[in-house]
């Protein structure tokens, strides 16, 4: 069980580079003891890194405070397709990115529903297995129910990722690891909202590291979720896919399972208003 990100007391933001700098001199020495290594690298956002050493696995989470005046959203354009994480980061002016949904590998073409900064993907569709996140104005954020179609999007909605399959619902873990690749043990990247749906959680876990971090299969994701309070979440694409650029952080703090950062078809960002105090 982690340590509720909500009781943890805050961090100035050197505290955080430098407990991260500790991790990144740890480099591949196996873990020996669970470990939670919390700051706060932005107003309105908590990051959690964690060693486990059942597994063993290297998990990084996100919480991001919906109802604070900090962050908001934003996913790439139909045009700008192709893009890695770091990427994207500096093209968009976001301070936090997270790969985003399955795609073609041979066009970048998106696998699932997506807009990006109000222009929808004309090549996307909803499917039935797929689910999506979507992101309005003033941070309105809903994980939709796969099973549910939607031929265009909402008014509201302004920017959308999907995946699958949906790994909590109402609270309950739906998702059953099966016979194909989705349940072996992968790097992983996930996204929930807690009960109020006011809190978001990003997740990525590391994979194809030995001795460092095996990965995970979705029911073990599922459980991570539902363990840092998601009371609905979704998986998004993983693999060598799997990135997370935090920009006070100096970058990609995550290690991509490829060894360098993949040129992705979507990716989700995060842009924190520096004005906005704590």
């Amino acid at each position: 069980m982690f340590t509720s990100y909500k009781q943890c007391q805050p961090w100035r933001r050197f505290l955080a580079l430098f407990a991260v700098a500790l991790l990144l001199l740890a480099g591949d020495t196996p873990t020996t003891e669970d470990r939670e290594t919390w700051s706060d690298p932005y107003p309105g956002v908590r990051y959690l890194m964690a060693e486990r050493v059942e597994g063993p696995n290297r998990i990084h989470a996100l919480f991001i405070d919906l109802d604070h005046p900090a962050p908001s959203f934003t996913v790439n354009r139909p045009d700008d397709r192709g893009m890695e994480a770091s990427e994207f980061a500096e093209a968009y002016d976001v301070d936090i990115a997270v790969n985003g949904g399955f795609y073609d590998v041979a066009n970048h073409d998106p696998i699932g529903l997506t807009m990006g900064e109000g222009a929808f993907w004309e090549d996307s569709r909803d499917y039935e297995r797929y689910g999506y996140v979507a992101f309005g104005d003033d941070n309105r954020v809903e994980i939709s129910t796969p099973t549910e179609i939607l031929d265009e999007p909402e008014p509201w909605m302004k920017h959308i990722v999907s995946g699958t399959p949906l790994l909590i619902e109402d609270g309950e873990i739906v998702v059953e690891d099966g016979g194909n690749n989705l349940a072996r043990k992968h790097p992983r990247t996930a996204i929930g909202l807690e009960e109020d749906g006011r809190t978001l959680i990003l997740v990525v876990v590391d994979g194809r590291w030995p001795g460092q971090s095996h990965g995970m299969s979705l029911t073990e994701l599922a459980d991570l979720m539902k363990d840092l309070g998601a009371h609905r979440a979704l998986n998004l694409d993983g693999g060598g896919s799997t990135t997370l650029y935090i920009r006070s952080l100096e970058g990609v703090v995550n290690r991509p399972s490829g060894g360098s950062e993949r040129a992705v078809s979507n990716l989700l960002g995060v842009r924190i208003d520096k004005n906005q105090e704590e």
